[in-house]
């Protein structure tokens, strides 16, 4: 009986934390860093092929400097647009600037839909 008990306690805990694993800042609803880190961590390699495509070679970046602006749900299922902001090094001691990237996903596949670089040194 307390086996059943707990089982049923630690069930409602987990569903309370999926259901409420957004938090409302400034009135909007932001990702969980548990599921936005789960996100980057799958974009990331194409992150970094679309910087390469942009710049014509490898720039560095921290995973833990990029941040998830918008995840946008389009019209067929399991198809999203997702915009990501990060900080890109052009060499070891420099800052480069701030990048803009937006992807398109659908059901998998990932597309880079939108690449900008937004403020900083000129990315030549």
């Amino acid at each position: 009986m307390i086996f059943l008990k707990k089982t049923v306690m630690y069930f409602t805990l987990i569903v309370t934390l999926i259901v409420f694993s957004t938090a409302t800042i400034n009135g909007e609803e932001r990702i969980a860093s548990e599921e936005e880190g789960l996100i980057l961590a799958l974009l990331e390699p194409h992150m970094m092929e679309a910087m390469h495509h942009y710049y014509g070679r490898m720039r560095q970046f921290d995973l833990a400097d990029v941040t998830i602006l918008e995840i946008e749900k389009r019209d067929c299922s399991f198809c999203y647009d997702v915009t990501v902001e990060l900080a890109v090094n052009h060499s070891n001691e420099n800052k480069g600037g701030v990048d803009q990237m937006t992807f398109a996903i659908n059901k998998g596949k990932v597309v880079p839909t939108h690449y900008e670089h937004k403020k900083g040194i000129s990315p030549s």
